[in-house]
């Protein structure tokens, strides 16, 4: 049953590229895929992974979330030469946090972190935006090579996650880490609500 679990897991992460490959191919959709994504990543971090992150850091985490949230604009303002690469670094960013989500997803869905049928189905689900987003995110600006690899990192957290189990929760509370957590959401934040179209692709 938790291998049937698991595979469901990462199964729901691959449909991403799929779904953003025809949704992109429907130009009157590209409002959906775009509403879609901001929603449902906006809805996971401001309702999962926040509330989490200042549970265990606190008012840090509250500052963290700020940082990550307004840094990038307030730098871009400083410094208008490094506008690009502070858009890039972002997008990165926010690409890394989705890879320490899925980790996290992972240990949700393993024994006995997970209570019952219901949680595993709920996480499971919750992962098929996920996997849209990495494409939403990166796809445009890097190509498909990133696009690829950090999707590929996010199957391995999810295996290592589930795999590993209680000691990743039993890490995964301390301050530090909740308020690194928290940085990582405003990232992802940002990237979503202020999505960066740079033009030129890397890949």
């Amino acid at each position: 049953m938790h291998s049937i679990i698991l595979a469901a897991s990462l199964l729901a992460l691959l449909f991403g590229p799929l779904a953003y490959a025809w949704l992109n191919r429907q130009r009157k959709l590209s409002a959906v895929l775009d509403g879609f994504v901001f929603l449902s990543i906006g809805g996971i971090v401001l309702l999962e992974a926040l509330p989490e992150a200042v549970h265990h850091g606190g008012l840090l985490a509250w500052l963290a979330l700020a940082i990550g949230f307004f840094g990038p604009s307030i730098a871009e303002r400083l410094l208008h030469h490094a506008a690009r690469e502070t858009h890039l670094a972002t997008l990165l960013l926010g690409g890394f946090g989705l890879i320490v989500h899925a980790t996290v997803d992972g240990t949700a869905l393993s024994e006995p972190a997970h209570t019952g049928p219901g949680l595993a189905i709920a996480v499971i689900l919750h992962r098929l935006p996920v996997g849209l987003a990495i494409w939403w995110l990166l796809r445009p600006t890097f190509g498909l090579r990133i696009a690829w690899l950090t999707l590929g990192c996010m199957l391995a957290g999810t295996v290592i996650g589930f795999s590993m189990g209680g000691e990743v929760v039993a890490h995964s509370t301390t301050p530090l880490l909740a308020v690194f957590q928290a940085f990582i959401a405003g990232s992802i934040l940002h990237v979503v609500f202020n999505k960066p179209h740079l033009g030129d692709r890397y890949a």
